[in-house]
């Protein structure tokens, strides 16, 4: 996904947002549209709820917010990338990501499974415009590439 970074947790019982530009509302209209769509999509607030000790990491993509992938209409709203636990800081595997993710009906990132000679072969494949790249998960860490 190619947006703004988005994360929400559940916080003296609301949802709590901040992005990459702020925390506030007040200071960043992402944050507001973000909120707008989590309050339009009731399955955002309750799987947030759900899981008070987790902070959900989304991708936040609109069409006023375009970077280098044009996306469809349509697309927008907030894309789970994955979850950290709030006491540990350890990251939630990506089939329980999707688990949880699809149990309330959020939107979410797919994963593609390539070796790395595949993936250097697939890169020319896109034009930029289309796709701005893939977060590789090497022995636990990620590197975009």
């Amino acid at each position: 996904m190619d947006g703004s970074n988005q994360n929400a947790s559940w916080y003296m019982d609301e949802v709590v947002l901040c992005g990459s530009t702020a925390c506030s509302p007040e200071k960043s209209w992402r944050i507001v549209e973000g909120y707008n769509f989590i309050k339009a999509n009731e399955g955002y607030t309750k799987m947030i709820k759900d899981y008070p000790n987790k902070t959900f990491c989304f991708e936040f993509i609109h069409p006023e917010d375009v970077h280098i992938v044009t996306f469809k209409e349509g697309s927008e709203g907030l894309y789970l990338l994955c979850l950290r636990d709030n006491l540990t800081g350890e990251i939630s595997s990506y089939k329980e990501m999707k688990e949880i993710a699809n149990k309330y009906g959020v939107l979410s990132t797919e994963i593609e499974e390539y070796t790395l000679d595949e993936l250097l072969a697939k890169r020319d494949f896109f034009k930029a415009d289309e796709k701005e790249g893939w977060v590789l998960n090497i022995d636990g860490y990620r590197v975009k590439f």
